[in-house]
């Protein structure tokens, strides 16, 4: 999808007026209305990241199903020109926000890639990990009850040990795998208390045992290496196999476009305008002397 952007000089017409009258003059003579594109710049990024996070609302944006830490992470500001700083994301979840998305069917996809594996009936698979986040965490989008965090925090955690042959790919390529060892696992078919035992998403709830709802199999890890050697930081996980001869599930249904720089443009326009008129107020008396 590429990096979203919204440039700040196109948003303000009193900076591109500002711009029109200085052309030519490089930014550091103009102090003050340089660092106020910076500030505005962090305005939207700042109700950008809001949104992304789940804190915060965007007029005329449906809010997020599924709220993301790395969505808000990878939203930043930078300077690309005199007067001119963006807003961006790298996130690839902006652009399917931004853009929209077409219906995916994983189960043509995934169980073929260079992690996958083969299996004896001749299909392949491909193993999914899902991180989850604790009963209070924010920005995961599957978060486990109470009950099932009392039990699982104190698991002793899964530890790798080192990569392993793993067998051929999808593909026939012999690939390494990571070998684990230790640790505590949610038993299928343990049962809890009937109230807040398993949140499937970050705003459902349902009870029953772990065979009926996905924190089955559920480990406390110190950290995943995948086949790459690229090591994910600690937490909680599931497991869940993707297979090519899989019926049913697996598929992304299409998302509409929501054109979120748009709407956020739109609804910081009045900040930014009242951000640089100050600054290129401020900046005409000082050189202007008061």
């Amino acid at each position: 999808m590429g990096i979203i952007e919204i440039g700040i000089a196109v948003q303000s017409p009193a900076l591109k007026a500002f711009i029109d009258a200085a052309r030519g003059i490089s930014d550091k003579g103009f102090p003050l209305v340089s660092e106020g594109a910076k500030s505005a710049a962090l305005v939207i990024a700042d109700k950008w990241k809001a949104f992304a996070g789940g804190s915060g609302s965007i007029a005329g944006v449906e809010p997020l199903k599924h709220p993301s830490g790395e969505y808000a992470r990878s939203i930043g500001v930078k300077r690309v020109g005199n007067f001119h700083w963006s807003v961006f994301s790298w996130a690839k979840q902006a652009g399917f926000i931004e853009y929209g998305a077409r219906e995916i069917d994983l189960k043509t996809t995934h169980p073929f890639g260079a992690r996958s594996r083969k299996a004896k009936d001749g299909g392949s698979y491909l193993i999914v990990p899902f991180r989850w986040g604790t009963p209070k965490s924010i920005g995961f989008q599957n978060r486990m009850g109470v009950n099932v965090y009392s039990v699982v925090s104190r698991f002793s955690m899964t530890r790798a040990l080192g990569a392993v042959n793993g067998g051929q790919n999808a593909g026939g390529r012999l690939v390494s795998r990571q070998a684990y060892a230790g640790g505590g696992r949610l038993k299928t078919g343990e049962t809890f208390a009937k109230k807040n035992v398993y949140t499937t998403r970050t705003n459902g709830a349902a009870t029953g045992n772990a065979s009926t709802y996905s924190n089955a199999g559920m480990i406390r890890s110190a950290g995943l290496t995948d086949a790459r050697g690229r090591k994910s930081t600690g937490g909680y996980f599931t497991f869940r196999v993707i297979s090519s001869k899989s019926q049913k599930g697996w598929v992304v249904p299409p998302q509409k476009a929501r054109k979120v720089t748009e709407h956020l443009a739109r609804e910081t326009a009045g900040a930014v305008e009242n951000i640089i008129e100050a600054a290129w107020k401020a900046e005409l008396e000082t050189k202007l002397g008061g």
